[in-house]
């Protein structure tokens, strides 16, 4: 059971730090898409 919530942390873990790189790609689209204008 131990072994099953410290696996389940560590890829909450992950995903959190995917969609924050995410979100940071998204925001440097828009940023890029209102200087091109």
């Amino acid at each position: 059971m131990l072994r099953e919530t410290t696996l389940f942390d560590a890829l909450q873990r992950e995903l959190a730090i995917v969609l924050d790189e995410t979100r940071d790609d998204e925001s440097d689209a828009e940023q890029l898409a209102t200087r091109m204008r």
